[in-house]
């Protein structure tokens, strides 16, 4: 299992959500709200 599996395992188990995103900007590397995480693709 790599580390961004294993965080993605701990953040579900924390009830947070996350989510791979492409932004239409370069500059978003990733967005928070509501208990969920958006991480841009091309990161």
């Amino acid at each position: 299992m790599s580390t961004y599996e294993e965080l993605q395992d701990q953040t579900c188990a924390d009830g947070i959500d996350v989510m791979d995103y492409k932004f239409n900007s370069p500059n978003i590397k990733g967005l928070y709200c509501n208990s969920t995480v958006t991480i841009n693709k091309s990161i």
